[in-house]
């Protein structure tokens, strides 16, 4: 054998053997979606939730308690604190997310929770600014929060509902599906 050919056996055989002893990867799972329409209701009705929480009622404008303790710190200069509660904020947005994916597997469903994505977003970047001194509105008007909102309501009006559901109420939250 030249040598050549050991040098490409030994590293072929030293490649085997670290990926034989390496820890496997777990198998990214997907996320169950909802495939009746009570599954959709309970996840779109989640999502409101912890939008609700996260940024209280954009429909009224009011605050919620987390984003109210936000901006209490921006406006005292508690960098900390409002890191931490930003941090909060975008984990109940991101959770909000996750359930709009699972609410995702009602078909009709998908343009409403496209716009709802990008409404949950915008908030995001809105908190982002807020916490850097930026206008909120102003950015939360430029990611496309305003239109998005106003395209979601539209939107929603194209949800099919089983013939017998009839129209709903989340349970927490003033919204309607």
């Amino acid at each position: 054998m030249t040598r050549t050919v050991r040098r490409i056996v030994v590293m072929l055989l030293v490649t085997l053997a670290v990926a034989a002893c390496a820890t496997p990867t777990p198998a990214v799972s997907a996320v169950p979606k909802a495939s009746t329409f009570d599954e959709f209701g309970a996840a779109y009705c989640a999502a409101w939730d912890e939008l609700f929480t996260a940024i209280g009622n954009p429909d009224t404008g009011s605050t919620s308690a987390l984003s109210g303790a936000f901006e209490k710190a921006v406006t005292a200069g508690d960098a900390a604190s409002a890191e931490r509660l930003a941090g909060m904020i975008n984990a109940h947005l991101a959770t909000g997310r996750g359930h709009l994916v699972v609410a995702s597997g009602w078909p009709s469903a998908g343009p409403t929770l496209a716009q709802m994505d990008r409404v949950f977003l915008a908030f995001a970047v809105m908190v982002e600014a807020r916490r850097s001194g930026a206008d909120p509105q102003a950015t939360f008007e430029k990611a496309g929060g305003v239109v998005a909102w106003q395209a979601l309501f539209e939107a929603a009006r194209t949800i099919v509902r089983p013939p017998d559901a009839g129209s709903r109420q989340c349970p927490t939250v003033p919204v309607g599906y």
